[in-house]
């Protein structure tokens, strides 16, 4: 059970080191096949079948890898999971941002300069999609959205 009844944003940390998590599977494998000779069509193949494994599992549940590790999920601004769309552009956003050595690490923590209290990063805005902390508080994805229907009798309903 949730410590907390309320949704609760994931912090910029948790953010950044989930996207850690996700990368190193493709970092990981790159490095190994640099050495086998095989290194362009093996390791590009390999990378692109996990960008979609990963753009499809997050785009429809919410998880990653580092999510799952950091206790955290990624949602549509109503608290459903966030969509092939949502996902796709954080992701093009991200990438881009790749131009400059600095970008994806400042755009993973734009959050931090959040004015709205949802601390949504710049392409979370984009893609309009959170960042919650399962961990800490309500689960938004399995409880209905950010503002969960109350039930009939009202029995058991915590408001979001």
């Amino acid at each position: 059970m949730a410590a907390h009844p309320h949704v609760v944003n994931a912090t910029a940390r948790q953010r950044l080191a989930a996207k850690v998590i996700d990368a190193a599977p493709v970092l990981l494998t790159g490095a190994a096949l640099l050495g086998s000779g095989r290194w362009v069509p093996a390791a590009a193949s390999v990378a692109v079948a996990y960008c979609v494994w990963l753009w499809w599992w997050e785009a429809g549940s919410g998880k990653t890898p580092g999510n799952l590790a950091l206790g955290i999920r990624t949602t549509d601004e109503a608290g459903h999971p966030p969509g092939l769309l949502g996902i796709f552009l954080r992701g093009m956003l991200l990438g881009l941002s790749a131009a400059t050595v600095v970008g994806p690490p400042v755009l993973l923590v734009s959050n931090v300069w959040d004015a709205n209290d949802r601390r949504q990063g710049w392409h979370d805005k984009a893609a309009h999609t959170l960042v919650v902390d399962v961990r800490a508080g309500r689960n938004p994805l399995a409880t209905g959205g950010l503002r969960p229907a109350a039930p009939a009798d009202g029995a058991g309903w915590i408001p979001g």
